[in-house]
């Protein structure tokens, strides 16, 4: 299987591993966040998952993404408190590339979740 290139900012679809308690299970999308270098060079990555919008409260810890944007099939939050380190061959596709705003938001909540 050909290995998918990736950038800091596109939507992907994951299947990660096993999960325990409040952790987000099975395959979902998520949103790549290590920077670009990384992605270049190192046999894993970073992502946040992404979580249905519908009838969620938004916490500071959270970014609303809304669909179509980078490919994303319906209103998502993406969870930085769910920040996870994954191999790349856990990526079942590249949905496509976030706009820089939504980036912008995502940045603002890794920046409250992380206290940068």
């Amino acid at each position: 299987m050909k290995e998918l290139t990736i950038l800091r900012g596109d939507v992907i679809l994951v299947q990660p591993d096993t999960t325990i308690g409040g952790e987000q299970k099975g395959t979902r999308p998520g949103i790549v966040v290590q920077n670009d270098d990384g992605n270049m060079f190192s046999p894993i990555t970073v992502f946040v998952p992404l979580t249905d919008a519908k009838g969620k409260k938004q916490y500071p810890f959270m970014a609303k993404i809304k669909k179509g944007d980078g490919g994303v099939r319906k209103d998502s939050y993406a969870l930085a408190n769910q920040i996870r380190v994954i191999d790349r061959s856990r990526i079942l596709e590249n949905w496509g590339h976030l706009s820089d705003e939504a980036i912008n938001e995502l940045d603002n909540s890794l920046r409250d979740e992380l206290d940068l």
